[in-house]
């Protein structure tokens, strides 16, 4: 059991791993385009948390922009 626990933990610590990794791509990609599409995108692949942060990243970028 207590090996399944460990295992599960470092999946899970892998997938969030690749999911930030993922989501700097995007953040760079939405600094370049300078559209929401990136976010969307992210939003159907890592789901609400990774989105919010993305959002609040792009809406800073938006407003420094202007």
């Amino acid at each position: 059991m207590k090996k399944f626990m460990l295992f599960s933990g470092f999946l899970a610590g892998m997938i969030g791993m690749s999911g930030c990794a993922a989501a700097n791509v995007f953040a760079v990609a939405n600094n370049i385009t300078g559209t929401i599409v990136n976010t969307g995108i992210l939003a159907g692949a890592f789901g609400v948390a990774a989105n919010i942060d993305q959002i609040t990243q792009f809406l800073q970028n938006l407003i420094g922009g202007l």
